[in-house]
C-alpha cells in the first residue's frame, strides 16, 4: 500500500493523500518589509501558515506579487492564513511601516 494521492497533480508533482505522509517541513520567524519580502524558496507539497505575531503594531499584507497594503490579504496581529500552494516563493509579504513579524510553517 502506498500513500500518495491519485488525483490531480500541481507541476506535475505528486500530492500526498494525508499530511502525515509529508516527511519534511520549513518553518521560522520573519521580519516583514515595507519594500515587500517572500519567506525563501522551497518547495512545498501541501502549502504554508502564516501567523502575524501578536505584538504586531500593524498589519501585515499577503498576496501574490506585487503585494501591497490595498490589494494584499490584511493579517492584524495574531491572526493567521493557509495557502495551499506548490512554492514558497509565490507567497509575498507588505507591512507599511516594516519591522512587523510573522512565523509560517510550510510542508
Amino acid at each position: 500500500m502506498t500513500d500518495v494521492y491519485a488525483g490531480r497533480t500541481r507541476n506535475g508533482r505528486m500530492r500526498f493523500a494525508t499530511p502525515t505522509a509529508v516527511r519534511d517541513f520549513v518553518h521560522g520567524v520573519h521580519s516583514v518589509t515595507a519594500l515587500g519580502t517572500t519567506l525563501g524558496n522551497a518547495e512545498l507539497f501541501s502549502g504554508v501558515r502564516i501567523k502575524a505575531d501578536a505584538a504586531n503594531a500593524e498589519a501585515v499584507y499577503v498576496g501574490p506579487s506585487p503585494v501591497g497594503t490595498t490589494n494584499g490579504f490584511k493579517l492584524s496581529a495574531n491572526e493567521e492564513v493557509f495557502i495551499d500552494i506548490d512554492a514558497i516563493d509565490k507567497v509575498y509579504l507588505i507591512s507599511a511601516g516594516g519591522g512587523e513579524t510573522i512565523s509560517f510553517i510550510a510542508s
